[in-house]
């Protein structure tokens, strides 16, 4: 059916996401300075450097990828999807990163405390719940401090939609494994992080890195990069 309505002409190419196949093209260039004037696009440093904080952003699955990896990028933070619970090596590798960036702030975080945090996003179900438990135990198990922060979805979020339907949630699997500690703490009733409108969780992300940014210091790197920029 999305191939009919897609070829009439009736449904956007782009409305619906495959994300398991992929159209792979080559970068190439006109003349060296057009390479030269992509370089300059894209060319960036460290913008973390000095900051009190260190940002890392983990998602449940695949289908949160295209709204969420903006905005990682945006942040300049190095950004995971855990497509559920096969994923030992991401977790290895993210706990790896984080003892990376721990050494390089070990004075500053002797001084302040934690300086790592890792913000979770994932369904408020069951697995989703306990992915979260998983990925903090994994990390810690691999050696990293970190703190972790929910950016979502939680019950605040469910209940502040609009949409009344969205808000009622479905039902909790008997079979899932997990479901007996999820109901005797949330209720039958769960809720896939999907549901939750890009801007709600931009604004959740943007709140909680801002509450420890060094504003003035970011602004300093942005302006150096800049002039770094220009040189090219």
């Amino acid at each position: 059916m999305l191939g009919v309505l897609r070829k009439q002409g009736r449904l956007d190419w782009d409305m619906v996401l495959d994300l398991t196949r992929e159209l792979t093209e080559w970068q190439t260039f006109a003349s060296p300075r057009d390479a030269r004037a992509h370089l300059r696009r894209i060319y960036d440093e460290d913008r973390w450097a000095g900051q009190p904080c260190f940002p890392v952003l983990v998602v449940e699955k695949d289908t949160m990828v295209p709204i969420t990896e903006p905005m990682a990028r945006n942040w300049q933070m190095p950004f995971a999807s855990s497509r559920g619970y096969g994923s030992l090596k991401l977790q290895h590798d993210t706990a790896a990163l984080i003892r990376r960036h721990a050494m390089r702030l070990r004075r500053q975080q002797e001084e302040t405390g934690l300086l790592i945090v890792v913000y979770f996003i994932s369904d408020h179900d069951p697995s989703g719940l306990d992915l979260q438990r998983a990925w903090e135990q994994a990390l810690k198990s691999f050696g990293a401090r970190f703190r972790l922060v929910r950016i979502g979805l939680t019950r605040v979020q469910v209940d502040a939609l609009d949409n009344a339907r969205l808000r009622e949630g479905i039902e909790v699997k008997p079979s899932d494994s997990r479901s007996q500690t999820y109901l005797a703490e949330h209720g039958d009733r769960c809720w896939e992080v999907d549901i939750l409108p890009a801007a709600v969780i931009a604004r959740a992300l943007d709140a909680e890195i801002q509450a420890w940014l060094d504003q003035r210091l970011w602004r300093q790197r942005d302006r150096e990069i800049e002039r770094a920029r220009a040189l090219i």
